[in-house]
């Protein structure tokens, strides 16, 4: 008698469209895994009470400045050391990555951003821990 052939191949070889979506979902939810977002949260809206003896002015002296990339950038200088510059920008790095290289010394690429809705970035590349390139976007 004639049994039926057994196809024996991969789910994955017969499904090739249906394996590249869903590669593609997976690369996304391990990639906002990874990234976690902020450790700080910060709310988008503030709500205050207000009594008459509070006025617009003091709710403004209340919030924080804004991030101020360029002037921030402007301050940075490449003699200066991680601690000094971080103490700078008001802030510890994003997303640091280090490599040591034989002859050379250790790198370290950190990137530091503002709050929610800030504009502008900056991007530091550390060798040995002192300040070797700086770049800005964004502004």
């Amino acid at each position: 008698m004639n049994e039926p052939k057994q196809n024996k191949d991969n789910w994955f070889k017969k499904h090739k469209i249906l394996t590249v979506i869903g590669s593609i979902i997976l690369f996304f939810i391990i990639v906002g895994a990874a990234s976690g977002g902020s450790k700080n949260s910060t709310p988008t809206s503030t709500q205050k009470t207000t009594d008459a003896s509070t006025t617009t002015e003091q709710v403004k002296k209340e919030e924080k400045p804004a991030w101020d990339a360029q002037a921030i950038y402007d301050k940075l200088q490449n003699s200066m050391n991680k601690a000094d510059a971080e103490t700078v920008i008001g802030k510890t790095g994003e997303n640091c990555s280090t490599s040591d290289t034989p002859g050379v010394g250790t790198m370290e690429f950190c990137l530091y951003n503002g709050d929610f809705g800030s504009k502008g970035s900056i991007s530091i590349t550390y060798l040995n821990g002192t300040i070797y390139s700086k770049t800005k976007t964004g502004f």
